[in-house]
């Protein structure tokens, strides 16, 4: 079988062999983009902080049985949740609340308001790319009547029968273009987080 490995998104020079969880030139799976209204955002410093936090646990749980466990085919995005509940909860993020916009009713895995903004934390496994929960993540932020900023924790690779996917890069390049002049959204920072 080939080995399989893509361009590290952040530095465009490292490489990401499978399975690991760092490019080979130590880049972690951390991308961000951001549109200009973030830097009058309350809460765009707090969203990458988290997002910095949610990385750095993962980097920490990889190997271990519980990341071993969360990773396994099948196994369900709440697992990867409950690794990072904790750093989440204390950062006074809640989770699992429900939101309602017109008739739409949608629930973040966590989330963090403030009177007129806010972060979201969608954590994302198998249905990534297939069902494009990617784009519905950016969509409920985008609705989202105080949420300007969202947190994407999703697979770096995903194997099922079928084969291997590298799901980080195809969802970094996917959401790249929404934060090109033209092309800005209620979301005025995006933080893609790979496991």
């Amino acid at each position: 079988m080939r080995a399989q490995a893509f361009t590290c998104p952040t530095c465009g020079q490292g490489s990401y062999p499978n399975p690991r969880t760092k490019c080979d030139r130590g880049c972690l799976p951390h991308l961000s983009f951001q549109t200009p209204k973030a830097d009058q955002s309350q809460l765009a410093s707090k969203a990458k902080q988290a997002a910095s936090l949610i990385c750095k646990e993962l980097q920490t749980a990889y190997g271990t049985s519980a990341y071993t466990e969360a990773t396994g085919h099948g196994a369900s995005s709440k697992k990867i949740q409950e690794l990072i509940t904790p750093t989440l909860n204390a950062k006074g993020f809640k989770n699992e609340i429900s939101d309602k916009v017109g008739l739409a009713g949608f629930r973040a895995d966590f989330q963090l308001l403030s009177e007129n903004d806010g972060i979201l934390v969608e954590v994302e496994r198998g249905k990534t790319l297939d069902n494009n929960m990617d784009m519905i993540d950016f969509w409920k932020c985008h609705v989202h009547p105080k949420a300007h900023h969202l947190i994407l924790v999703v697979p770096i690779w995903y194997t099922t029968k079928r084969g291997t996917t590298a799901t980080f890069p195809k969802v970094c390049s996917r959401m790249k273009p929404m934060f090109q002049p033209g092309n800005y959204t209620n979301v005025w920072s995006l933080h893609i987080v790979g496991y």
